[in-house]
């Protein structure tokens, strides 16, 4: 399981360098739900989800 969550995270980073749309970060957004190992800080969010993370700190990854 790590082995897959290591190369779903690669994965993401590609996604992120190629690909910068609002539809990509939506299905980024949808990848982390349905692999919720994956921390929610290595993803792309929609702004107003970025601005409602970064005034209301999520502390489950603490």
């Amino acid at each position: 399981a790590e082995t897959s969550s290591s190369n779903f995270l690669i994965w993401i980073l590609v996604q992120q360098a190629t690909l910068n749309s609002a539809s990509h970060a939506e299905s980024c957004y949808r990848a982390a739900l349905i692999q919720p190992e994956v921390p929610m800080f290595y993803l792309p969010l929609p702004s107003d989800q970025a601005d409602r993370l970064a005034s209301e700190p999520n502390t489950d990854f603490f």
